[in-house]
């Protein structure tokens, strides 16, 4: 039983691999496309028409980055290590700089002495604080001049808290308790599949760790993991 159970695992990894390459390879080719079609003399309307497909591979892009994600952190086992959690703050914080939605942010990072260090699974660290984060950057309101987002990282009783809090556009409490469901989106205001925070609060729970949101429509929200 559980040799066939291995063996059905390996199977999925194969094909998440295989499709997600399949999937990938025309859109590189889409991409290096119009890249050399924007070489030419074109028009406005063609020069937008090409941004236009570039959205929609990014989507694309990052919604087979997605179900990758989701296929390893459902299979893999948990590896826990001692992670500098400043360092990899940081490091993600730089990736999201060059996303489309990332001017006129500010991040500020707060990490107690105690916890410079926190024990976890790093991989899976890094796909919650991305998707918290990308999403912090991305649900920004435009009645505001400055868009804020906070990252605290705290000492707790049993181990570490981290909150990552932002100024935003905000979530109607309606949608707070199916927040975390698979493909449940709580706004059309940006483009998106409805699966990263599922994937981030399963790969918390993989880890022992609880996930949870706070949030005020029009004012800003805040996740906190511990």
């Amino acid at each position: 039983m559980i040799s066939e159970l291995e063996k059905t695992n390996k199977e999925l990894d194969r094909f998440i691999y295989s499709v997600s390459h399949d999937l990938s390879a025309p859109i590189k080719s889409i991409q290096g496309l119009i890249n050399l079609t924007r070489m030419e003399q074109l028009s406005k309307d063609s020069q937008h028409y090409l941004t236009l497909i570039e959205q929609s591979i990014k989507r694309q892009n990052q919604f087979i980055a997605e179900i990758i994600e989701f296929g390893r952190n459902s299979r893999t086992q948990v590896q826990m290590e001692f992670v500098n959690i400043e360092k990899l703050i940081n490091n993600i914080i730089e990736d999201l700089k060059y996303s489309e939605h990332y001017s006129n942010t500010e991040i500020n990072v707060h990490i107690a002495a105690e916890v410079k260090m926190i024990e976890c699974d790093k991989i899976r660290m890094k796909i919650i604080l991305n998707n918290l984060l990308s999403n912090a950057i991305k649900f920004k309101s435009k009645y505001k001049e400055r868009h804020l987002v906070s990252i605290t990282v705290f000492k707790t009783e049993t181990g570490f808290g981290l909150t990552v809090e932002d100024n935003g556009i905000g979530i109607d409490s309606k949608h707070l308790d199916r927040l975390f469901t698979m493909f449940y989106r709580a706004t059309d205001q940006q483009p998106g599949s409805g699966i990263g925070l599922y994937i981030a609060f399963e790969a918390a729970k993989k880890m022992n760790l609880s996930l949870t949101v706070s949030s005020e429509l029009g004012e800003g929200s805040v996740f906190t993991l511990k």
